[in-house]
């Protein structure tokens, strides 16, 4: 059995923790949108491009965007 969350949007609070960051992971590679939030904006950033995640973190210069994602987040419904 094969999931796909390909249509589905995931919200990761407190994404730069131990459990944020799995559950984060496992999320991308399910291959949901995904939304990355935190106390430590910058935490997340590096964590994004140190796991190589296809993730929206923000509107911040060099944050990871979403496939398809050309203007940060502005295109989702």
């Amino acid at each position: 059995m094969t999931i796909d969350l390909a249509a589905k949007t995931v919200l990761a609070t407190g994404a730069n923790g131990a459990i944020g960051r799995s559950t984060t992971a496992l999320f991308d590679r399910l291959r949901a949108n995904l939304v990355l939030t935190d106390l430590d904006p910058t935490a997340i950033e590096i964590f994004a491009r140190k796991a190589q995640l296809d993730a929206l973190c923000g509107r911040q210069a060099g944050c990871p965007q979403r496939r398809g994602d050309g203007g940060g987040g502005a295109d989702r419904g």
